[in-house]
């Protein structure tokens, strides 16, 4: 399993690709979130060890773009400020751990473990949620809509209020948007929709 490493301060990357190739890992470092990003679509899945606290990008705000770009990998967020808010946001978003800096090297070594052992569900989580968008890219904006405020739990009747139309057009666009994406009840529905973290446990 890679281990991407994305961090601003240049002693830092080269610390922890020393520790991650004492430990037998393949380490690639970044110095940025924005180089990152412009080689996701090109590397191996792996885990991501990012900072907190950088200049352009943030490690949040990775972990957002990320997720945006159907990217689940496991994510370990490091900090030397720890913040007790930003590691609800980051567990939120679905980091695997949150490790304050200097870290030992067992909490280091625990949270990669656990890289691995979630990474062929994110990898499997990651297809689902670009399978899903491909699917929703077949829909017209109308009936995008009207899949929107289905899954939000919306009546018909609401959404015809909500789009300016008639409850029997919006009923059209049901239909219509249900056989494009080959779903036959709302449970379909809403696994398409779901394009979260949850699973991932």
């Amino acid at each position: 399993m890679p281990i991407y490493i994305i961090d601003d301060d240049r002693d830092v990357r080269q610390a922890l690709v020393m520790l991650c190739r004492s430990m037998d890992l393949a380490a690639r470092p970044f110095a940025g979130a924005a180089d990152f990003l412009d080689d996701l679509q090109y590397l191996e899945p792996g885990a991501v060890l990012v900072d907190l606290r950088m200049p352009d990008i943030s490690g949040l705000d990775l972990l957002s773009a990320m997720r945006d770009r159907d990217c689940f990998w496991p994510t370990v967020m490091i900090t030397g400020h720890g913040d007790i808010a930003a590691a609800v946001q980051a567990m939120k978003l679905g980091a695997v751990d949150f490790l304050q800096k200097p870290f030992a090297e067992e909490d280091f070594e625990a949270a990669i473990n656990e890289c691995a052992r979630r990474l062929p569900d994110a990898i499997q989580r990651s297809l689902h949620s670009k399978a899903n968008r491909r699917e929703l890219s077949k829909l017209s904006p109308r009936e995008r809509e009207v899949f929107d405020g289905v899954v939000a739990g919306h009546t018909s009747k609401e959404i015809a209020s909500r789009m300016g139309v008639s409850h029997r057009t919006v009923e059209s666009y049901r239909l219509t948007m249900m056989a494009k994406l080959g779903a036959q009840r709302l449970h379909d529905l809403l696994a398409i929709a779901t394009v979260g973290v949850g699973d991932l446990k």
